[in-house]
């Protein structure tokens, strides 16, 4: 298919909605936020990668916690890291609500899209998303040639050893850590689009599925007070 009528289908499947304020009550670890983006590099990911989607992160939401954060890696700091309270590019944790005002603002340009994760979900799963958190945390963000060239050593099953990491290769290793995802391929292998509905073949692991594909709007009216 080309990647016009590729994203021509995907703008009729993905026709369905769902406001801010009500998925974040429903949000919780491991639900996934894909994302189309309006800049340059965003544009070469899906050219790239046949897809509408260029960025993809993960909801961390842990027991007790009552605002989701936003788990992903970006070669700017969108905004504080809750880990520690600094600003930082690369791998970083946020507060989702602050983060996706930033991200759908005009100067990002990304509209975002969520998949919730329908898993038992186990103290060892949550463990296992704090322990890739706090391993990949602050990691550096790959240039664009890098995130080329770490595509093509992960569908050889060549890792890139974490030096550095692109937003589906986070998402990849967390998941790997809460045993979602088979230890091979590496989390290098993977690409945005590989979480989006079109195009996920990988299966779950521990019965785990993706749900529907939903544009998340109504966030500039419920985060608005935030930015």
């Amino acid at each position: 298919m080309s990647i016009s009528k590729e994203i021509a289908a995907l703008d009729f499947e993905d026709r369905t909605t769902v406001r801010y304020d009500e998925l974040e009550p429903r949000l919780q670890t491991g639900d996934i936020l894909l994302f189309h983006g309006n800049s340059r590099r965003s544009h070469i990911i899906e050219t790239a990668t046949a897809s509408r989607f260029s960025h993809v992160g993960m909801v961390f939401r842990p027991h007790g916690h009552a605002a989701p954060l936003l788990w992903h890696t970006d070669p700017r700091p969108v905004t504080e890291d809750v880990a520690d309270g600094a600003e930082h590019g690369g791998a970083q944790l946020n507060d989702l609500a602050t983060a996706l005002a930033r991200m759908t603002a005009p100067e990002y340009g990304d509209t975002p899209f969520v998949r919730q994760l329908s898993v038992e979900r186990t103290p060892e799963m949550e463990a296992g998303a704090k322990r890739a958190i706090a391993t990949a945390n602050k990691t550096s963000f790959p240039s664009m040639l890098e995130i080329l060239h770490d595509w093509v050593l992960g569908r050889l099953h060549i890792a890139t050893r974490e030096r550095r990491m692109e937003c589906a290769e986070v998402l990849a290793f967390t998941y790997q850590h809460m045993q979602l995802l088979p230890p091979e391929p590496p989390p290098n292998a993977y690409a945005p689009r590989d979480f989006s509905i079109q195009h996920m073949k990988s299966r779950l692991l521990c019965g785990a599925t993706l749900g529907p594909q939903m544009q998340v709007i109504g966030l500039v009216l419920t985060v608005g007070s935030k930015t």
